[in-house]
């Protein structure tokens, strides 16, 4: 078989959603490749292939190599399109560094017209509202064991917080760490801490141990001031990326463990990303190995690798799992908004968990799906119509209220 039948056959395993890890990674390195440029050209003509959004991500894709000629680079805001008989493809490339292999992704979007006038599709409305509606920021209130709050908005950083038997530490940075006096460790007291996320908020925190936690907007994490000599167990209600420290108890290995709902996961030493927004628990493991258990139901643990993600529906006792790109997992944590063929409804809850706004549908848009890369940064009205571009809808947004009509 021919390098670019090769590449072909490569091409439709991606638009038939069907590549693995290993293929989306063959792919990034293929990206520049002439003869691969013009294997997707071929793959579109030879099978008629115009209405398919995975393939016009493709088209899209390709693009993009023809203009960046380095790892990292500065795009600034420019609009770029290619007619085609049926269709036009349009690229949004927005102003924000980025690097493809190191996690922090370049800003690129991707938006399908269909005999629209651009500018009528570009109707951000916001009605006159009292509270200005910002992207979220660095907020989270930490329950100590007796009940008592500190809320991490209100202290400056570079702080101290003496509690006793142990001291809470926010950096220059904003970040959370733990101090503790040698009598509580002697002790080896269990007291707990709760750290909350509101929506709208994220937090960084350092676990006793050395274990680094990210925490996303509207999120619980409750966690031991000491963890205990045979294991180091936490519990998650939402979203939070960890990299858990090895640590040794006399030459023995001390396992980290995540309890979220049913679902319990366990490592020693690893990177990962665990979502349980939803009545799913979603476990995508970047570095390492995990064990994933479910002890109060007659089922049998699973083992992930680096590129696994598994999806756990404890009402339906469901268990699947498959190879994903992380990169689009954990960009939250390096400020981005990421989505590979994500319809409205995955962008939208989202972003509204970050805006702190809700919303409301009117029409159907189940035929609406996006993919790219926007900062979570960015400004409200400047992010829905970058979203509006994707044509034949518009945006107002009343006090916190986000409706989106047809």
């Amino acid at each position: 078989m021919s390098k670019t039948e090769d590449y072909k056959q490569l091409i439709r395993l991606y638009y038939s959603q069907r590549c693995s890890g290993e293929d989306i990674a063959l792919i990034r390195t293929l990206i520049d490749n002439p003869l691969f440029q013009s294997a997707w050209e071929e793959v579109w003509l030879e099978d008629g292939l115009e209405d398919n959004n995975r393939v016009q991500d493709l088209i899209a894709r390709k693009m993009y190599a023809n203009i960046i000629r380095d790892e990292r680079l500065q795009f600034q805001s420019s609009i770029v399109t290619v007619q085609t008989s049926r269709r036009i493809i349009l690229y949004k490339k927005l102003s924000i560094a980025a690097s493809l292999f190191v996690g922090v992704i370049v800003a690129l979007l991707y938006w399908k017209l269909a005999d629209n006038n651009l500018s009528d599709n570009i109707k951000v409305v916001q009605e006159s509202s009292n509270s200005r509606i910002v992207p979220g920021q660095e907020r989270a209130t930490i329950i100590l064991d007796d009940g008592r709050k500190i809320d991490l908005d209100k202290i400056v950083g570079d702080t101290v917080i003496d509690l006793g038997s142990f001291s809470i530490v926010k950096s220059k940075e904003g970040h959370i760490s733990y101090r503790l006096k040698s009598s509580l460790q002697q002790a080896n007291k269990l007291a707990h801490n709760t750290i909350v996320t509101p929506r709208g908020g994220e937090y960084q925190l350092l676990l006793p141990d050395g274990t680094q936690v990210w925490l996303n907007a509207s999120t619980t994490l409750r966690y031991p001031i000491v963890f205990s000599a045979d294991k180091r167990a936490v519990e998650l209600d939402g979203e939070a990326y960890f990299n858990v420290a090895k640590h040794q108890v006399s030459g023995k290995h001390v396992p980290f463990i995540v309890n979220t709902g049913e679902q319990r996961l366990e490592v020693l030493g690893t990177q990962f990303n665990i979502n349980s927004y939803q009545a799913k628990v979603v476990t995508t493991l970047v570095e390492g190995k995990v064990k994933l258990e479910y002890p109060s139901m007659d089922m049998e643990s699973r083992i992930l690798l680096p590129n696994d993600q598994s999806t756990f529906d404890p009402q339906k006792q469901q268990f699947e799992q498959h190879q994903v790109d992380p990169l689009y997992i954990i960009a939250w944590k390096e400020g981005n908004f990421s989505f590979d063929n994500a319809s409205l409804s995955t962008v939208m809850e989202d972003i509204c968990r970050w805006y702190n706004v809700d919303v409301q549908y009117h029409g159907n848009f189940d035929h609406v799906h996006f993919s790219g890369t926007i900062s979570r940064y960015s400004d409200i009205d400047k992010l829905l119509q970058t979203i509006a571009l994707t044509g034949g809808f518009s945006f107002k947004l009343k006090g916190r209220e986000l409706h989106i009509m047809l």
